[in-house]
């Protein structure tokens, strides 16, 4: 029975390790995305994709980039390993439900693709660097040309991102990411909880806009549709005092950033 208990201590313990790394690599991916964002705001990205994999390949030019790589390949394996207890186990006492389990396996699945991203960019393949627009683009437009019934699951999938993004401003105006922090220390201090407001509600612009453009290639039966975080970005820019508002979610994707490094140190997350 001790040897029992000591090796599920030993597992918590591996779990919560490998959650606080994933979130601090989580942390350094949106403050790239976001100062990748600002520098699209300021006109210097051009062509370049501006996402999580742009970010990755932004790094991979620095002289410094494959140690930092190495050092994001285990953070991202970490945090989708932590994702994956969370869907068997949940968090705390609560007893995950079916959505929350879903949940969890949808976002190990995004970093472990990120994980074998920033895996190829390591070992000089160039194709990693392609955004997650031309994915998102190619799987649409495939759902549209080969089903009958495409069209209106790429509609359909378009309104529940859009409510995704809804619920994670939501999410930030009340506050509700401050239960998951300890009560002692980061959930009452002020600069945690402003990264969290600010950057809670920029994610959730980014998911808003994001959902517009796959529902706008519903409606108008646009396969070519660009969608994807790199589209969702050039959309904002696109509009009236584009380079402001990019600029603002740019900074909010930032403060994400910092955030993210905040829940790794204050985060409960067994």
């Amino acid at each position: 029975m001790g040897v029992a208990v000591a090796r599920r201590v030993d597992a918590d313990h591996g779990a919560e390790v490998a959650g606080r790394v994933g979130l601090a690599a989580r942390g350094v991916v949106y403050c790239l995305l976001g100062a990748l964002a600002f520098a699209l705001a300021v006109g210097d990205r051009g062509g370049e994709q501006t996402d999580q994999r742009g970010a990755l390949a932004e790094l991979a030019e620095r002289s410094w980039g494959k140690p930092a790589l190495v050092v994001l390949i285990i953070g991202f394996a970490a945090y989708a390993l932590w994702r994956l207890v969370r869907a068997v186990r949940g968090e705390g006492t609560d007893d995950p439900g079916t959505g929350s389990r879903l949940l969890d396996l949808a976002k190990a699945a995004v970093y472990i693709a990120l994980a074998v991203s920033a895996y190829r960019l390591l070992r000089g393949d160039e194709g990693a660097a392609s955004g997650q627009q031309e994915t998102q683009q190619g799987f649409t437009a495939r759902l549209m040309a080969d089903y009958s019934w495409g069209r209106w699951a790429v509609g359909l999938a378009g309104v529940a991102i859009i409510a995704v993004g809804a619920w994670q401003i939501w999410r930030g105006l009340d506050q509700k990411f401050r239960k998951h922090l300890e009560e002692s220390t980061g959930s009452n201090h002020p600069g945690v909880v402003t990264a969290g407001v600010v950057g809670h509600i920029a994610r959730g612009v980014v998911f808003g806009v994001i959902g517009w453009l796959v529902v706008r290639a519903a409606v108008d039966f646009d396969p070519a549709q660009p969608v994807g975080v790199d589209a969702a970005l050039r959309e904002v820019a696109a509009a009236p005092y584009g380079p402001f508002l990019l600029s603002a979610v740019a900074l909010g994707l930032i403060a994400f950033g910092l955030y993210s490094f905040a829940e790794a140190r204050y985060r409960e997350v067994l």
